[in-house]
């Protein structure tokens, strides 16, 4: 049995500023799943996380934070966000504003079974290969979005929202979103500063007049990419 996986000092510090988010015995469980994230390997489970944490509780622990656990994800990403905004040194304009570049995608997760929800057929441009493919894969569809930081070597994306795409057929008229209509929720519940100059980069599926008028109308730029196959 290999031996117990325990989080660096430095990572360890670092997630103290998440535990305002949580109970302190939540925040302990996420200390550790984050740990199992990071070093463990394998499939990502409750039982895995136990046998690979060094302080391991029952199974059912891990599988409840997610589950069950009185937290809140967008006070989570809200503290993300400000510990990014603190440690990693963002260039400034001419004005002195941040220059801060983020991404909006949306990402089609392969899943099986049928009492998970949410779950559809969504169109996938790589979910299968040759001339007659079936361009669809069953699974959830998650708009999400991030801030994206260069380095010498990549680019890191920092994931701070994501919202679930249910096709207008699976859900109730009033609740139907489009994903432009979630991208642009997403951008709009960030707490961006105050004084920063924001690029959206986006594929050309969302080289749409309502996302380009909705992203100037939150007075922010875009840039579209193109791919090929």
């Amino acid at each position: 049995m290999s031996q117990p996986l325990v989080l660096p000092e430095v990572i360890a510090s670092m997630l103290t500023s998440f535990a305002p988010v949580f109970t302190k015995a939540s925040f302990d469980t996420f200390c550790q799943y984050v740990g199992a994230l990071m070093l463990g390997e394998g499939r990502r489970t409750g039982a895995a996380i136990a046998r690979a944490s060094a302080e391991a509780k029952s199974q059912g622990v891990y599988a409840r934070l997610c589950s069950r656990a009185r937290w809140s994800a967008a006070s989570l990403l809200d503290q993300l966000w400000a510990l990014l905004l603190a440690v990693l040194p963002w260039p400034r304009d001419a004005q002195g504003r941040l220059i801060i570049w983020a991404a909006i995608d949306d990402s089609v997760v392969a899943k099986t079974g049928k009492k998970i929800p949410g779950l559809a057929y969504h169109f996938h441009h790589n979910a299968g290969k040759g001339e007659h493919a079936w361009p669809f894969l069953f699974g959830h569809c998650w708009v999400t979005l991030g801030v994206v930081w260069p380095t010498v070597t990549r680019a890191l994306c920092f994931p701070l929202r994501a919202a679930l795409y249910l096709r207008a057929k699976d859900c109730a008229p009033a609740d139907f979103r489009k994903k432009i209509r979630l991208a642009l929720d997403l951008l709009e519940a960030v707490r961006w500063p105050a004084q920063m100059c924001l690029y959206v980069l986006a594929d050309g599926a969302y080289a749409t007049r309502e996302f380009l008028r909705g992203v100037r109308a939150l007075g922010h730029h875009v840039l579209l990419a193109r791919w090929s196959r």
